[in-house]
């Protein structure tokens, strides 16, 4: 697809891209928000470790790309270079993921409940 392709489709399903957007940064944020508080600080009690605080802050300053993105699609600026519309594509592999994930769950939930279903419903007795 050439980029004004792409760019069609986002605009074609600019309110999914937002919802893959908003999902990916309220699961980023929720994650760094254990860690730091607002004004980037440890929380208090929380052993340092300069590994884990320089990789939890460099998801925190990729977030602002994401963020800048979305901005643009609520603000229907669909002005968009490569590296824009593949941050939107690395949203929906992200919700993808998630999803595909949830299904598994869902379908193990379902198994179990069509086994428990079966059982209090059979006329058989022990």
């Amino acid at each position: 697809m050439t980029i004004e392709e792409k760019i069609e489709m986002v605009k074609e399903y600019v309110e999914s891209a937002v919802a893959a957007l908003n999902s990916y940064l309220d699961s980023l944020y929720n994650m760094t928000d254990q860690y730091f508080d607002e004004k980037e600080n440890l929380i208090e009690g929380l052993e340092p470790d300069k590994k884990v605080e320089t990789f939890i802050k460099s998801l925190r300053d990729e977030a602002g790309k994401f963020e800048n993105v979305r901005h643009k699609l609520i603000n229907r600026d669909f002005n968009l270079s490569l590296y824009e519309i593949n941050l939107i594509a690395a949203a929906f592999v992200f919700v993808s993921g998630v999803w595909e994930k949830d299904i598994k769950k869902l379908e193990k939930a379902k198994s179990e409940a069509d086994r428990i279903i079966k059982n209090l419903t059979s006329s058989k007795e022990n």
